[in-house]
């Protein structure tokens, strides 16, 4: 054999070996962690932070002293719910494969970075990133494109920011939302309808219509109403319902540095509870040329309502007594008597504490809530909007009913 020949047989013989090799290595490390947790020591309930960027933009969620917020939204509320699933979701990844990838590939499986320069929108993933105590990071990863379902795979692929190496995940995070309005607490209002007693509108210092229940459950009463007028009762009960379910699409911002033009003309609604808390809601302009959505304001106060003083309650009560009492015979049947009236007098004093705990209960939970909706412009849904019916004539039946 030549020497020549010699040689480019050892040279191939040493490539195959090495090929060999890595490729038994790349097998033991795809199995050492196929099936493991990516994220296997991340810290759930020490996420402090988490920053969402996409193509679409950034979201900020920071856990604050009571509550998370979205920093975007003036630091309102966010979604807490919304924010435990994305958590455990993250914690709960698990990898299926790894691979290196190029450019290529990682721009087919849209695993570039938001922003990254000369990638196209299409190209570039969804980076997440949490934080936990003193904003130090605790999972940091790109999702990429998700995995064809139809194959019967799912799932998707994700990388980490400076690594070159791509994982198949059981996990795909394709329709995280992007949009800080996405993740606010959307809930505002859920009162049941039959515990509100009145609904009063104003416009300016004009009356528009107040609506009344004379008892608890009664059919609501238009007052000043006219012979003309006859109330369409599905309308009267989509009023009584308007703050049933109530629910935000977006906040605008702070209510004290909020354009005042939007509240200009502006309807006031009052709803009076069973209870004594008021809702007093403010029907702004609209918030966008579609006139798909408007401005509220609201606010949450407590009234107490006039109750007969103990006195009086005392004098009401004791005219039948006065009225029916026979001549005390014995000592024994005046004991009775006077014990009697001890223990009426301990249940009044009992009754009437019980009251005004009941009352300051009211009041705490009105105040909370106040301080909870009050500093805020929030933006209804045209659904949401109609769901008031500010005008008079929006109670009523339309003329081709009223002939019928």
């Amino acid at each position: 054999m030549k020497p020549k020949t010699f040689f480019i047989l050892v040279a191939a013989v040493s490539v195959l070996a090495l090929s060999v090799y890595y490729i038994s290595n790349e097998d033991v490390s795809q199995k050492s962690t196929m099936g493991g947790a990516l994220f296997k020591d991340l810290p759930v309930n020490d996420v402090t932070a988490i920053t969402i960027k996409s193509s679409e933009g950034t979201v900020n969620l920071e856990k604050g002293k009571k509550v998370w917020r979205v920093l975007e939204k003036s630091s309102y509320p966010a979604d807490f719910n919304e924010i435990t699933d994305l958590v455990r979701k993250v914690k709960d990844i698990k990898i299926g494969r790894v691979f290196t990838a190029d450019g290529e590939i990682l721009a087919r499986q849209t695993l570039k970075l938001p922003g990254e320069e000369n990638a196209s929108k299409e190209e570039m993933g969804i980076r997440i990133t949490l934080k936990g105590a003193d904003k130090r990071v605790v999972a940091d990863f790109v999702a990429g494109k998700e995995r064809d379902t139809g194959a019967g795979y799912g799932g998707g692929y994700l990388m980490k920011p400076g690594d070159v190496s791509v994982y198949i995940v059981d996990k795909s995070f394709t329709y995280t939302d992007k949009k800080p309005e996405d993740w606010l607490d959307t809930k505002l209002l859920d009162v049941d309808p039959i515990d509100i007693k009145t609904v009063s509108v104003k416009a300016g210092e004009s009356v528009v219509y107040s609506l009344n229940r004379g008892k608890p459950g009664a059919d609501p009463v238009l007052a000043d109403r006219n012979d003309k007028e006859q109330l369409d009762p599905e309308n009267v009960k989509k009023v009584f319902k308007a703050l049933s379910s109530l629910t935000v699409n977006d906040v605008a911002g702070k209510a004290e540095s909020f354009d005042e033009k939007a509240f200009e003309n502006a309807k006031e609604m009052l709803f009076a509870h069973n209870n004594g808390t008021q809702y007093m809601v403010s029907l702004g302009s609209k918030a966008n040329a579609e006139g798909d959505s408007y401005y509220c304001k609201i606010k949450v106060g407590y009234k107490k309502e006039a109750q007969p003083s103990a006195d009086e309650k005392t004098a009401v009560e004791d005219k039948p007594a006065i009225a029916e009492a026979k001549p005390v015979e014995t000592d024994k049947a005046e004991a009775e008597v006077k014990a009697d009236k001890d223990k009426a007098d301990k249940d009044k004093e009992a009754e009437a504490k019980a009251s005004e705990s009941e009352v300051e209960d009211y009041a705490k939970v009105a105040a909370e809530l106040d301080e909870k909706l009050n500093p805020w412009v929030f933006v209804l849904s045209k659904w949401d909007y109609d769901g008031f019916i500010a005008q008079r004539d929006g109670l009523m039946k339309k003329e081709e009913e009223q002939k019928e």
